[in-house]
């Protein structure tokens, strides 16, 4: 074991592990796999405390209490005070769903529970993560959960087999690490936030420390080695932030370069070796000394920006880039640095003042979510006007998706008894066959609602997503052998399909082959498309397509609450936008052998795209047409004349 000796080198690891992290959260396409930077952090830290905690265990003066009070003041000032400015910053600036949201998440935080709380909040309809300001607390709850359970075993150990620790200890690796391996295929949110998947990482640091004596002193043998093995590390390091996208599945096989590379950058590294001495140069070792609250600051500024600023420039980006180094500064020489100083606070002190802070912040997060994010703030006119986004209420019961699917043959019929209409498609078609449903119950008929999420029309290719294919080709069956159904209408969010999703900042290109080429991709979505339209047709069906709906940058929410315009009710986005975006796909769709409904015909005018009409919200997000645009697209899409080769049934 090594004693306490401080080593600059470290700070430095801790910088590279930062600035990856920030820059992935800045713009994703800077550092695509900067979000390792995480797993960087966790392989220290189970280096430094497992070398602290035997070191003390060994030499009889371990304390949980002093073990927590180090804990505490390592973590909580710093953290209570994002949390406080973040909390009337979102106060001011949330909408009452996002502030609902923020106070589900600030209730988890404190709590030590938001990994927990942000792999269950995940999903298509979650809020966006990128706009959530304490998404990255969940690494800190992973920590903490971590270090309840580990002084415990540690200690355990060191009584009943002390012989046998490191290998106990190897075995939770292997175990941790086969969990992550299985997980992430299975299960890739909970792969990524849940403390079984993750433990190994800090447990490679562990491991580390318990043979960091004789690794440094074979080292030492052989100067040779020992720079071979820091630039290796170091390597691993660059390649695992460099070459990972957010696609792949981290942690698993694809996090072992960049946990071997940090063990190996740990193991070798000194003050006077090469590697380490360029990480002691002292611009790393100051930007590793503020790394935790620049970690701390570097979300919520993000997040903030990003709800109130949709198209963000470069200058607003580098704004922020140094707004959080100022931030993290201040941080860590008026927050963090005093509170360690045990001459000023003593054990009782921080013990009982985190928990009082604790406790206050799931306080205020209990109230802003029993009280639904204080809708009071804003005027009765807007929240008249809140009160109109409206999603199918059958959405939870009618739409399906995954392995585990509502079989096409027990799908919704929304109206009478007897659907005549269907809509196919993923969960564009949702409101769409609500608001059918019930126009042709007046008329004794109804719609049969078959949308599964984010499922392409999949016939000779096989998506990235568990079931669609399968559920595609038996819908297709349903509908084909059904012959009662007469009319069909596919409704598709395209632009998701064919160029990721421009909010989260994917990379523009197809999200459901990603194996293959932008084009292969695209090409066989069209090819697909195409051949789903000629079966139905054949079967006698007639077929509609809708078109793409125009996307807004924002929640709609953020336009129906927003303050400070003039008049929310002709607020809009501009329509050479949404040109840009969805011309390519309006013209596929005019290929294809079935009439089109542009929704933008009816929600557009030349120059803008309309949120709200007649007083009422046209989506329920920034992408999905409410109920009222599914109304006021209705009209046309029962006037709609068929393609001449196909005749009226």
């Amino acid at each position: 074991m090594i004693g306490k000796a401080y080593r600059p080198e470290i700070d430095g690891l801790r910088a590279i592990a930062v600035v990856a992290v920030i820059l992935f959260h800045a713009h994703g396409p800077w550092l695509p796999g900067g979000f390792v930077g995480v797993d960087i952090f966790f392989v220290i830290s189970g280096f430094l405390i497992t070398t602290i905690l035997q070191s003390e265990i060994t030499g009889g003066s371990f304390s949980i209490l002093t073990f927590y009070d180090r804990r505490a003041r390592r973590i909580l000032p710093a953290l209570g005070f994002v949390c406080a400015c973040t909390t009337i910053a979102a106060f001011v600036v949330m909408t009452p769903g996002e502030l609902r949201n923020f106070g589900q998440s600030l209730l988890a935080t404190s709590l030590f529970a938001s990994n927990i709380y942000f792999f269950l909040k995940t999903g298509y309809f979650a809020p966006r993560s990128e706009d959530m300001p304490l998404l990255h607390t969940w690494s800190l709850a992973v920590e903490e959960q971590f270090y309840i359970l580990f002084p415990l075993i540690l200690l355990v150990l060191a009584m009943r087999l002390s012989r046998w620790t490191f290998q106990a200890l190897a075995g939770l690796f292997f175990l941790s690490f086969a969990i992550s391996v299985w997980l992430g295929p299975a299960n890739p949110m909970a792969n990524f936030f849940l403390l079984p998947s993750r433990g190994w990482e800090l447990l490679a640091g562990s491991l580390l420390a318990f043979r960091y004596t004789s690794i440094n002193a074979a080292l030492d043998r052989a100067p040779a080695l020992r720079t071979l093995a820091e630039f290796l590390g170091l390597a691993l390091v660059c390649w695992s932030i460099f070459a990972l996208d957010g696609r792949d599945l981290v942690p698993g096989l694809l996090a072992l370069p960049v946990i071997l590379g940090t063990v190996l950058m740990l193991a070798a590294m000194t003050d006077q070796s090469l590697v380490g001495r360029i990480l002691s140069w002292k611009p790393f070792v100051v930007i590793g000394l503020i790394s935790y609250s620049a970690y701390l600051w570097h979300q919520p500024i993000f997040a903030f920006l990003r709800l109130t600023t949709p198209n963000q420039s470069a200058a607003m980006i580098a704004s922020a880039l140094a707004f959080t180094i100022a931030l993290s500064w201040l941080s860590w020489r008026y927050v963090e640095t005093p509170f360690r100083d045990r001459s000023r606070f003593g054990r009782g002190v921080i013990l009982g003042s985190s928990a009082a802070m604790l406790a206050v912040f799931a306080m205020f997060g209990a109230t802003a979510h029993m009280m639904r994010g204080l809708p009071e703030r804003f005027s009765t006119d807007v929240r008249a006007l809140a009160a109109t986004i409206e999603a199918s209420p059958l959405r939870e019961t009618c739409h399906t998706d995954g392995v585990d699917f509502l079989t096409p043959e027990a799908s919704c019929v929304i109206g009478a008894k007897q659907a005549t209409w269907a809509v196919l498609g993923d969960s564009h078609g949702v409101e769409l066959a609500y608001v059918l449903g019930k126009e042709l119950e007046k008329q004794g008929q109804a719609a049969r609602q078959l949308t599964f999420s984010r499922c392409p029309p999949a016939i000779d290719f096989d998506p990235s997503n568990p079931g669609c294919r399968d559920w595609f080709q038996k819908a297709l069956a349903v509908l084909a052998n059904d012959s009662a159904i007469t009319h069909v209408v596919f409704a598709y969010r395209y632009g998701l399909h064919l160029y990721g999703d421009p909010a989260a900042g994917d990379i523009p290109r197809p999200v459901f082959l990603s194996q293959r080429s932008a084009q292969d991709a695209r090409s066989a979505f069209w090819s697909d498309f195409g051949i789903a339209i000629d079966q139905l047709k054949a079967a006698g069906k007639t077929v509609f397509l809708l078109g793409p709906v125009p996307e807004l940058p924002q929640h709609v929410d953020r336009y129906v609450f927003d303050r400070d315009a003039m008049d929310p009710k002709t607020q809009g986005v501009d329509r050479d936008d949404i040109d840009t975006r969805l011309g390519p796909i309006r013209d596929a769709l005019d290929s294809l052998n079935a009439a089109v409904l542009d929704p933008a015909d009816v929600l557009c005018t030349v120059k803008h795209c309309s949120v709200v009409q007649d007083g009422k919200a046209l989506y329920f997000d920034d992408n999905h047409l409410g109920l009222n645009g599914a109304k006021a697209i209705l009209p046309r899409l029962l006037d709609i004349e068929p393609r001449p080769d196909e005749g009226q049934s």
